[in-house]
C-alpha cells in the first residue's frame, strides 16, 4: 500500500463543476500568497473557455477561491523577470526545470479597468509543482496595470 501517492479528490466549483484531480496535481505554494498565508495547495487549470488566455489557480482548501491569471509575457513582450537564487531555492529549481511565471487578473465591468498585477507575479516551478509569489523590487511594474490598455487605446 506505501507505494501509490494518487489519491483521487474532488472538488467542486462554481466555474468548472466538479473537478476530479490526485495530489500530484496540487501546487504547492509554501508560504501561500501575500496577505494570504493559510491558502497554500491550488490547482492551476486553463480557462472555462479554452479559446480565452486566461487560467484559473483554484484553492483545494476553500470552495470557489479562486484568482484568473495571465501568462504576462503573451500579453506583454517586454515583461520580464529574474529570479534570485532565494526564490529558486523555494521553488527547488533544477536546471532543466520548467518555469513559468502567471500574473494575477482584476476584473472590473469596464473593460478598460481590467487591471493586472505586473509587480508580483506568481512563479510556477511546472516540474516540481511548486509555486512562490515574488515581488518585483522595481519600478517598471505595476501593482494594477491596465490590462487591454493598448488595445482600447488601438481603438479609439
Amino acid at each position: 500500500m506505501g507505494g501509490s501517492r494518487e489519491v483521487n479528490m474532488k472538488l467542486n466549483t462554481e466555474l468548472y463543476g466538479e473537478l476530479e484531480f490526485n495530489t500530484e496535481d496540487i501546487i504547492i505554494f509554501k508560504t501561500g500568497l501575500l496577505g494570504l498565508p493559510k491558502y497554500k495547495k491550488y490547482l492551476l487549470l486553463s480557462c472555462w473557455d479554452k479559446s480565452l488566455p486566461f487560467y484559473t489557480l483554484y484553492s483545494t482548501e476553500e470552495n470557489d477561491f479562486y484568482f484568473i491569471l495571465i501568462k504576462a509575457d503573451e500579453f506583454f513582450t517586454d515583461y520580464k523577470i529574474k529570479l534570485t537564487s532565494a526564490d529558486k531555492k523555494a521553488l527547488n529549481y533544477s536546471e532543466g526545470d520548467i518555469v513559468q511565471v502567471f500574473n494575477i487578473v482584476n476584473f472590473a465591468d469596464d473593460i478598460e479597468d481590467i487591471t493586472v498585477n505586473l509587480k508580483g507575479p506568481l512563479v510556477i516551478n511546472l516540474s516540481g509543482n511548486i509555486g512562490k509569489q515574488v515581488v518585483l523590487d522595481s519600478d517598471k511594474y505595476d501593482l494594477k496595470y491596465p490590462l487591454f490598455k493598448k488595445f482600447s487605446q488601438a481603438l479609439k
